[in-house]
């Protein structure tokens, strides 16, 4: 009997002593996460790029422009299918970009970039790298009439939920032919290679 007490004591002793020491390390904890309750949720550099620089859902196609604006702020959806996109020139040569902008295209009217073949890599008549597409059949009639139709206003080219470029709207394009030129040569096979995977699919 004696013996069986003395155990019994030690596993009393041995239980209490692990009760404080889990009550010790779950007050540490519990401050611990006070402490990082108080701090503001930080997002990564992709996080933050895929927020402000990008639409990820936004297919690959020719936009017409309906406003622009210096600052964000200042333009505002008036529609689910509007959006409003960075116009930062990052494709493009430094020497060539004009300073940042923001522009409001549609999601539901624009002319996807489908190709009836590859990419095609060339140079433009200053030696810089260009790239050459030609849309899909079913897309020829389409550019042409979103082209002529809105002289004088702008288009801007979205590749991988970016803007490439914009440019004013000077003839319609007939044919189905575009150039993407100017860009730099980073950007050239950024866009390539985007392109190119888009076709493989």
């Amino acid at each position: 009997m004696i013996k069986k007490f003395a155990v019994f004591g030690n596993v009393n002793s041995f239980s209490k002593t692990s009760v404080f020491l889990i009550l010790i390390v779950l007050s540490i904890v519990c401050t611990s996460l006070a402490v990082l309750g108080n701090e503001p949720p930080v997002l990564s550099s992709s996080d933050s790029a895929q927020i402000t620089d990008s639409s990820p859902a936004l297919a690959n196609g020719l936009y017409l422009v309906l406003r622009q604006a210096d600052e964000q702020k200042m333009l505002k959806p008036e529609s689910k299918s509007e959006i409003v996109l960075i116009n930062d020139g990052r494709f493009l040569e430094p020497a060539e970009r004009n300073p940042t902008n923001f522009i409001v295209v549609r999601t539901d009217k624009f002319v996807p970039i489908i190709l009836t073949g590859e990419p095609k890599k060339g140079t433009d008549d200053k030696g810089k790298l260009s790239i050459g597409l030609q849309l899909a059949p079913e897309q020829v009639t389409p550019l042409e009439n979103l082209t002529g139709k809105n002289l004088g206003k702008s288009m801007a080219i979205v590749i991988g939920g970016q803007v490439v470029t914009v440019h004013k709207i000077k003839s319609a394009i007939v044919g189905g032919q575009i150039q993407i030129t100017r860009c730099a040569n980073t950007g050239c096979k950024v866009l390539f290679s985007v392109l190119q995977q888009k076709k493989s699919k």
